[in-house]
């Protein structure tokens, strides 16, 4: 994302609310991943794929993210 978080010019924007727009970018991203998380669950049991290992993988990273997520 960049310097693109920004609506002004970075420069003239206290620390605080650059602070606070990282914040938000970050937050949207863990969001994002979550929903990424959600869609390959969905896809690849809608496929009747049948490897344990891979389910309770992508489980425990979903899981993962939605806890950091939740927690900041």
């Amino acid at each position: 994302m960049g310097f693109d978080q920004y609506h002004e010019p970075a420069n003239e924007l206290s620390s605080e609310i650059r602070t606070f727009a990282r914040m938000i970018a970050s937050l949207t991203e863990e969001a994002e991943a979550i929903g990424w998380y959600e869609q390959r669950l969905e896809y690849e049991c809608s496929r009747n794929v049948s490897h344990e290992a891979f389910k309770m993988c992508y489980k425990s990273g979903f899981t993962a993210f939605f806890t950091h997520f939740s927690a900041r």
